[in-house]
């Protein structure tokens, strides 16, 4: 095959291009900074000549043991009582929703998303029970607010629960989804 001699020096100039070494890549020459497979020079190890020691050398040195205190601002004391939790509600409500008075408190909307963070937050912190997400949804006053927290505690887990979900909505779920009560084997 005959190459013209313009493709053919070409040719031998990619060739020579791409099999020859760099200049200096060994050191630091032209482009040996560039490299990083280049050799590096090895740095001066100095030996001391003598050693002092030192008996009465204390040290003190922290050590992590990688687990961080996880401080929670829910309360620990959790308030049962449905008049204290009011109480505790009310006061925060008047705190933080301007318009409200004593008497129109409970029906205050929370629609705005900022304001219903606040209250719901300050609730939970206060009164150490804890509002679910799939619960916040329904909340739309303090009323609802309300309404959960005096709700015990066996409804709030049946009305969550996944066998409830499935009861409810098991006419728009696939034909393949059913729900087994887990067998206990002792």
């Amino acid at each position: 095959m005959l190459f013209s001699p313009i493709v053919r020096s070409t040719l031998q100039a990619r060739a020579a291009f791409h099999t020859s070494a760099f200049a200096g890549a060994e050191r630091a020459g032209v482009f040996g900074r560039f490299n990083p497979w280049a050799k590096k020079p090895e740095p001066e190890v100095v030996t001391p000549t003598s050693v002092e020691t030192n008996e009465n050398l204390v040290l003190d040195v922290k050590y992590d043991d990688g687990e961080e205190e996880i401080v929670s601002w829910k309360s620990t004391n959790i308030i049962r009582d449905s008049e204290e939790i009011k109480s505790v509600v009310r006061d925060i409500v008047l705190e933080n929703i301007s318009g409200t008075h004593e008497v129109n408190w409970e029906s205050a909307a929370l629609e705005d998303v900022e304001t219903k963070f606040k209250i719901v937050k300050e609730s939970i912190k206060k009164t150490g029970k804890e509002v679910p997400n799939m619960e916040l949804n329904q909340i739309k006053t303090v009323g609802d607010l309300l309404d959960y927290y005096k709700r015990s505690e066996e409804e709030v887990i049946a009305a969550s629960s996944i066998e409830k979900f499935f009861e409810d909505n098991q006419t728009e779920l696939p034909m393949n989804m059913t729900f087994e009560t887990r067998k206990k084997n002792f």
